[in-house]
């Protein structure tokens, strides 16, 4: 696995692509605002239209709080990338979101990692992970 991963940088992410895996990371985002969100999801699907992955890495590092619009992005972008047999993994999780995940049964679907150095070493050695 390549260790360099080339960022590209968005308002609410920056993302890259190594060993045909897409890391895509989180920046804090201000969970009151409705527009955040409308404008992290135009990105995440701006990254899937450009650079189209079937293995997706979200590092959720910065994310405070697992909100019913990020629960909702993490769920449209596990259809998007399974429905083609794609994978998609999270990382990063802090206790309480790791929490949530798991009370929302989220983990079913996701895949769950601690880190991103262990997703993507994850997705890029056998990509079902």
């Amino acid at each position: 696995m390549t260790d360099g991963l080339t960022l590209t940088d968005e308002q609410y992410i920056s993302w890259g692509i190594a060993d045909d895996v897409a890391v895509i990371r989180l920046r804090p985002l201000d969970n009151t605002r409705v527009e955040a969100y409308e404008i992290l999801n135009g990105e995440i699907v701006a990254v899937l239209q450009a650079s189209p992955q079937a293995r997706i890495v979200i590092n959720l590092e910065h994310v405070q709080d697992l909100s019913s619009q990020m629960l909702g992005i993490l769920a449209a972008l596990y259809r998007r990338v399974s429905s083609p047999g794609g994978v998609v993994a999270v990382c990063g999780l802090g206790t309480e979101a790791l929490r949530i995940i798991k009370l929302t049964r989220m983990d079913t679907i996701l895949k769950v990692y601690a880190d991103e150095a262990a997703a993507r070493r994850a997705l890029a050695t056998d990509g079902k992970a």
